[in-house]
């Protein structure tokens, strides 16, 4: 087995399993010319990471960094795929670390994706924690772009507002946070 193909494999796995190495994608990065366009590739990965709570039927969605169409795109790939993936768990959307440069366009994109994998999309809830105005335009342009999909969208300020608007009130802001730290 070539040593581009295990690195490959550790790389994929780890970053599937929400664990991920930034030194090591590092090195590669500074090291081997070889390697870039993987490694640019996981680092995108890496601007939009998800935790899938299956006791609590939540799926978190964390952006941090600069957002781009392609790690949406992606993300949203993976996390389907995911085993304990369920499209009837609702959404808890946190863009307050994120740079969101999507223009119209891309929001279009994204929902002629959602479109066209429907079976992906099922009756529920998604909240988007936002803290920004251009986070909030973002999102309501998304929302309104999805509006022929089976989901509530609301917008939120505050991660216990959006907690309790998921019928998850008994969650503290401090067991999110913890959610959030295994994410980071």
């Amino acid at each position: 087995m070539s040593i581009f193909f295990q690195i490959k494999k550790h790389l994929k796995f780890n970053l599937e399993k929400g664990k991920f190495t930034s030194f090591l994608l590092l090195y590669l990065l500074t090291h081997n010319i070889y390697f870039q366009k993987q490694c640019n590739y996981y680092i995108k990965m890496l601007n939009v990471r998800y935790k899938i709570l299956p006791q609590y039927n939540l799926i978190i969605e964390f952006f941090s960094g600069e957002i781009t169409l392609d790690a949406i795109l992606s993300a949203k790939k993976s996390k389907n795929s995911m085993p304990e993936f369920d499209p009837t768990f609702n959404h808890l959307i946190d863009l307050r670390h994120a740079k969101t440069n999507i223009s119209l366009s891309e929001i279009k994109e994204i929902a002629k994706f959602q479109e066209e994998n429907k079976q992906y999309i099922k009756k529920r809830k998604s909240a988007f924690l936002a803290d920004s105005p251009e986070q909030t335009s973002l999102t309501i342009l998304f929302t309104l772009s999805m509006q022929n999909l089976p989901i509530d969208f609301e917008i939120f300020s505050t991660t216990k507002a959006a907690l309790n608007w998921l019928d998850l009130w008994y969650l503290s802001e401090r067991d999110y946070e913890k959610f959030i730290a295994e994410l980071i």
